[in-house]
């Protein structure tokens, strides 16, 4: 006879796992949180509200993102389910299993009672952590170990990519595919020097405690878009994580700041450090006939100003208020600009790339959407082939694209509410909008005016160089890691 469950939460997650499921288990009552979807059917079954589990005895799966999960446990809580009947499904991409995670173990932490009695000499390595393959794994190993190469570098992550990216450059890699996985690693593993977690990522504090008892120190870097997308449950979570941690760091004072309001017992082990910037090298080499070839190639003309829109294609750039805003300026502007909008990443965004596409062809606005991966001599081109650059996304820690134009003269405009104050307190030149309505009124100043505000931008590639070039940010992570 199988065991009754419930399921909460009919979204991407359970659709990968419903079968499982159903294979596994009787299921007695599907519910969600989107009032919207109460009352209709999913594979059959009726899907009910939430308080439909209000003192329900039977074990509940939650099929839910990180980002939803710790607020829907607070929710069952409350409704009277007990901690020992909740779950979590877990779907491993690498060999279409499923993982069921209880409560007590996502929050009371694998290995509670862990004590280090390793007898083995501790591992002279920086052991970088993130849970997914980054760029930023690979540029800040590359970079330091290019400026320093008596680092010994080793990754832990659930990506096989990093082993081909940095062969010859990395002395260990840990791979997991599983919790069940991960947790056999970290409890063979040797202790390391230096445990470096790119992102505080939600996985880490599971297994916070074995984390701690294999490395002499454990830094945690605050992700900007992840701290601000975070809901207050979950930054309470990750309490657990940041507390045993020795040193935090953050890109800016802006979000040093803003994380102290919420973890001001921190105060003392936080400091500033950020990652450097790839490209500046590439852009100081790039001469103006590759930059014209680049420009040949992507038909992007020679007689128009260049603006570039954003640099991704996720939605949070705000490409359909920049369009907006833009077509409203008058012809006379228009005929004279050409709009380039860089939508080479994330991958799976063709859905959104053909919207963006079909409000720019019924625009009144001259542009070209790059669509396909560009290596670090195409951005560059990039880079110098543009004359203004608008960044206006909804949030932001410091964008390196943004700091790659400033570094090759391009006048920047950018939104207020991304908080940049660093910059301008250290004396970057660039143009803040309250609103994205505002372009209307800042670019035709900027275009009439266009020889004189390029001059001055050209001020900001020395405090750029000093900033985020690698010869000078790789002493800040040596820093963080031995000091």
């Amino acid at each position: 006879m199988k065991k009754p469950i419930a399921i909460y939460g009919v979204g991407v997650i359970a659709e990968k796992v419903i079968d499982s499921l159903m294979r596994s288990f009787d299921i007695i009552c599907v519910v969600d949180g989107n009032p919207k979807k109460a009352g209709t059917l999913w594979h059959g079954f009726l899907v009910e509200t939430p308080d439909s589990l209000r003192g329900f005895c039977y074990d509940v799966v939650v099929t839910a993102a990180d980002k939803y999960f710790y607020e829907i446990t607070e929710k069952l809580l409350h409704m009277g389910v007990c901690k020992k009947n909740i779950y979590r499904i877990q779907h491993q991409q690498y060999d279409q299993k499923e993982e069921l995670l209880s409560y007590e173990y996502i929050y009371g932490g694998a290995g509670k009672t862990v004590k280090n009695l390793e007898t083995r000499p501790v591992m002279n390595i920086v052991m970088i952590f993130c849970a997914f393959y980054s760029v930023y794994t690979i540029r800040l190993v590359k970079n330091v170990k290019r400026q320093h190469p008596e680092i010994k570098f080793g990754v832990f992550s659930n990506s096989e990519r990093y082993e081909n990216e940095l062969a010859g450059m990395v002395e260990e890699f840990y791979v997991y595919h599983s919790y069940e996985e991960l947790e056999n690693i970290l409890s063979e593993m040797p202790k390391y020097t230096v445990f470096q977690f790119l992102w505080i990522e939600n996985i880490w504090v599971v297994y916070r405690n074995y984390l701690r008892s294999k490395c002499e120190k454990m830094n945690l870097c605050i992700g900007g878009s992840d701290f601000y997308k975070s809901s207050l449950t979950e930054l309470e979570y990750k309490r657990k994580l940041i507390e045993v941690a020795d040193r935090i760091s953050g890109e800016t004072d802006d979000i040093i700041n803003d994380f102290l309001k919420v973890y001001p017992e921190k105060e003392n082990s936080i400091e500033k450090v950020n990652y450097g910037v790839d490209v500046l090298r590439t852009i100081d080499c790039v001469d103006e006939l590759k930059v014209n070839i680049f420009k040949r190639v992507k038909t992007i003309p020679n007689d128009k100003i260049i603006i570039t829109c954003g640099y991704n294609a996720g939605g949070s750039q705000q490409h359909g208020e920049m369009i907006r805003v833009l077509n409203m300026l008058n012809t006379e502007i228009l005929d004279g600009l050409f709009l380039v909008f860089p939508m080479t990443y994330p991958e799976n965004q063709n859905e959104y790339i053909e919207k963006i596409e079909n409000e720019l062809s019924q625009s009144r606005l001259n542009y070209k959407i790059l669509r396909d991966f560009m290596d670090d001599d195409e951005m560059a081109c990039l880079a110098k082939t543009t004359s203004i650059f608008l960044n206006v996304q909804k949030t932001d820690q410091l964008s390196s694209t943004m700091l790659e134009q400033m570094y090759a003269g391009s006048i920047v405009v950018t939104g207020r509410w991304l908080n940049y104050g660093m910059l301008r307190n250290n004396g970057f030149k660039f143009w803040e909008i309250e609103n994205i309505d505002d372009l209307a009124k800042v670019l035709p100043k900027i275009v009439y005016n266009l020889d004189k505000y390029s001059e001055d931008s050209k001020h900001n590639k020395k405090l750029v160089y000093e900033m985020s070039s690698w010869e000078k940010v790789s002493y800040k992570w040596l820093n963080l890691w031995f000091r």
